[in-house]
C-alpha cells in the first residue's frame, strides 16, 4: 500500500465527491501492497527473455551453432517462456486495477476497478482493529450503514490520527443512540459483547454479568477484559478484534454502569421509606395531619384559608430550615410558604414530601 499525491485525481473521482459534497481531499491511498512489486517483477522478466534472446541471435556463429539441433533450441524457447511470463504479469497488472481509498473532509471513496463507493463520515457504524501476525501493525476495520466495508492497514500514513477522528466521531453517536436503547429495553450488540438491562452478555459462551457485580472494563488493544466485584482478576478477556466500536462500548458499560447503581439505589430508599407510617397512611388514601398542614392524595390542604392546593397545579415544593416552602403553577407562578411553627414533626413532614417529590418526578 502507498500514498499517492493529492493533486492526481480522476475525473469520475472529483464528480463522486463534488455530488456527495465531501470537501476537500485529504489524502489517496493505493491498497495492496504487492502491486508495485508485481509490476517490476513483470518488467523483469520482459527484459531476462529479451536479453536471452538477443544473446542468442548475436552469439550464434560463435558458440550455439556448434550445439546439436536440440540443445539450441532450448535456449530461445527460455528466452521465449520468460517473454510470456513477464507479458502475463505485466498485463494482469495493468488490467487489475489496485484498489483505492480517497479520504476527503466530510467523507470517503472507495474506488475498485470502475466501481466507486461513497459514504460520509456521519453514517459511519462500526470500526474495530484487526490484529496481525509478526510484527505488522494492525489493520482498522470501518464499516458504514450502506454496507461500505474498508480495511485500511496501520501503516498508512496518517492512518493513527484518522482512526481517532472516526472513532471519536462513531462513539459519539453510538453513545447516544446506545444510551436510548438501552431505557427502552433492546440489547446493544457490539461483536462478541452484548449490552442489556440484565448486564454484560459474552456471545461466544454465553456468560452473563449483572450489572450489580461489574466494576470496569479495560482496553489494551489486543484484548478487552471485564472486571467483576468479586475478584482482582478477569472475569473474562475477549480478543479486540471481534468487539468493534470499543471506545462507545466502554463508555457506554460505564454509564450503565452508573444507571443501573442509582436504580438500585432509588429501589432501596423506596423500600426504606415506604416502610415509614406517614408514607403508608399517605399510600392508604389517609390525609396525614402535620399541625396547620394536612397532605392527601388529592393534594395540600393549606392554612390562613388559603384551601386545597392539588398535586397537579404544585410546580414544586420543598421544606426549608423556617418554612414549608410551595410554589404555585397557572397563569403566573404563585409563592406560598407555611411557618415552621405551625407544623408539628418537621422530619416526619421532610420525609413525606422526599418521597412525594421522587414518586412524581421517576
Amino acid at each position: 500500500m502507498r500514498r499517492s499525491s493529492t493533486k492526481r485525481i480522476s475525473a469520475a473521482v472529483r464528480q463522486q465527491a463534488d455530488g456527495w459534497q465531501l470537501g476537500p481531499l485529504q489524502r489517496t491511498y493505493i491498497l495492496g501492497g504487492m502491486a508495485g512489486l508485481v509490476c517490476v517483477l513483470g518488467l523483469s522478466c520482459l527484459l531476462f527473455g529479451a536479453a536471452l534472446l538477443a544473446a542468442f541471435f548475436y552469439l550464434y556463429h560463435d558458440i550455439f551453432s556448434w550445439w546439436s539441433f536440440w540443445l539450441t533450441l532450448l535456449i530461445p524457447a527460455l528466452g521465449g517462456c520468460w517473454l510470456l511470463l513477464g507479458l502475463w504479469v505485466t498485463f494482469s497488472y495493468l488490467l487489475t486495477r489496485p484498489e483505492r481509498v480517497y479520504v476527503f473532509a466530510k467523507g470517503i471513496i472507495y474506488q475498485r476497478k470502475r466501481a466507486f463507493q461513497v459514504a460520509r463520515w456521519n453514517q459511519a457504524e462500526r470500526l474495530w482493529r484487526r490484529g496481525s501476525d509478526g510484527d505488522e501493525p494492525p489493520s482498522f476495520v470501518l464499516q458504514f450503514h450502506e454496507g461500505i466495508r474498508v480495511v485500511l492497514p496501520g501503516d498508512l500514513p496518517g492512518i493513527q490520527a484518522l482512526y481517532r477522528f472516526i472513532e471519536d466521531l462513531v462513539t459519539r453517536r453510538v453513545v447516544t443512540s446506545g444510551l436510548a436503547d438501552y431505557q427502552a429495553g433492546k440489547v446493544l450488540h457490539f461483536g462478541a459483547l452484548e449490552m442489556s438491562r440484565y448486564g454484560l452478555v459474552v456471545k461466544n459462551d454465553q456468560r452473563t454479568l449483572s450489572w450489580s457485580d461489574f466494576t470496569r472494563l479495560t482496553d489494551d488493544q489486543a484484548s478487552l477484559r471485564i472486571y467483576y466485584s468479586h475478584d482482582d482478576d478477569p472475569w473474562t478477556v475477549l480478543d479486540g478484534a471481534e468487539v468493534y466500536n470499543r471506545k462507545a462500548c466502554m463508555a457506554l458499560a460505564e454509564q450503565i454502569s452508573e444507571l443501573s447503581r442509582q436504580q438500585l439505589q432509588r429501589e432501596s430508599f423506596y423500600h426504606e421509606i415506604q416502610q415509614l407510617p406517614q408514607v403508608a397512611e399517605f399510600e392508604q388514601g389517609t390525609t396525614v395531619s402535620f399541625g396547620s398542614l394536612r397532605m392527601s392524595k388529592q393534594g395540600i390542604e393549606m392554612p390562613n384559608g388559603v384551601g386545597m392546593l392539588p398535586w397537579c397545579e404544585i410546580a414544586c415544593i420543598g421544606v426549608a430550615e423556617n418554612a414549608l416552602i410551595i410554589r404555585r403553577q397557572g397563569m403566573e407562578y404563585e409563592w406560598h410558604a407555611v411557618p415552621a411553627w405551625t407544623i408539628t414533626d418537621t422530619p416526619a413532614l421532610k420525609e413525606l414530601v422526599t418521597y412525594i417529590v421522587n414518586q412524581r418526578t421517576s
